[in-house]
């Protein structure tokens, strides 16, 4: 057991694995990614880059479930989606790219993901943050800017795990978490178009739709061209 639920339903039988819940061999929390909302699902699915966790790079339900802005609005952050269970069409995939973008700096400048998480009113979003760094360091650097800092992790990330041989057919949920739910206030609620929502997402964070690997352009964009080589060289 110590080993996790994916080594150890692999051990058992080939039924067992669809009782696992995980995302890349990570264990799943207890936000379920029918009920929650669907941003969430597309976290777990892509699980960049350990697996289906629901803090890292960032709490991605904040748009759909608890309809907050955090304070991205002033950077495109769309309005979320009336329904929270629609999947596509809702503008989800820029939504994503720019919460993504955010969470990455909690990490990055050592803070709290908590104090990233909150309203607008009271959270550290990028326009704040980007005034006490430019405080603390002297440095002469916008929201915008750190925003793109963030991007870069983000595909950053990804292109180590591609490296290491992930690619779009691993971005996938466990058949637990795609079927509907039992009972509860969001009974029969189920995850429907995952390779849509998918779609979406890649489109949005300039990723290859076949593949799920960070385009060339993306990453040169990023600054990341070395980078660009290492994964695209081994690909058809």
């Amino acid at each position: 057991l110590a080993e996790g639920v994916k080594r150890v339903a692999e051990k058992l039988n080939k039924d067992a694995a669809d009782f696992a819940c995980h995302g890349k061999g990570l264990e799943m929390p207890a936000h379920d990614s029918r009920g929650t909302g669907k941003s969430i699902a597309v976290q777990y699915a892509i699980g960049n880059p350990r697996g289906a966790c629901h803090v890292h790079p960032s709490w991605t339900a904040m748009w759909d479930f608890s309809r907050n802005d955090m304070g991205l609005k002033e950077f495109g952050l769309p309005e979320p989606p009336k329904d929270r269970f629609q999947e596509t069409g809702v503008n989800r995939g820029k939504a994503f790219k720019i919460i993504v973008s955010f969470g990455e700096l909690a990490g990055i400048l050592v803070i709290c993901t908590q104090a990233i998480h909150g309203t607008a009113e009271e959270n550290l979003n990028p326009t704040r943050l980007s005034a006490l760094l430019s405080a603390l360091t002297g440095w002469d650097i916008t929201a915008k800017e750190l925003l793109t800092v963030g991007e870069r992790s983000y595909n950053l990330k990804r292109c180590f795990n591609v490296r290491e041989g992930v690619s779009r057919k691993d971005d996938e949920l466990p058949r637990r978490q795609v079927e509907p739910l039992a009972s509860g206030p969001t009974k029969g609620i189920k995850v429907e178009n995952l390779e849509g929502m998918l779609d979406e997402v890649y489109e949005a964070l300039g990723w290859d739709k076949k593949t799920g690997i960070p385009s060339r352009e993306k990453l040169s964009e990023l600054g990341l061209q070395d980078v660009a080589e290492i994964v695209w060289k081994k690909q058809p």
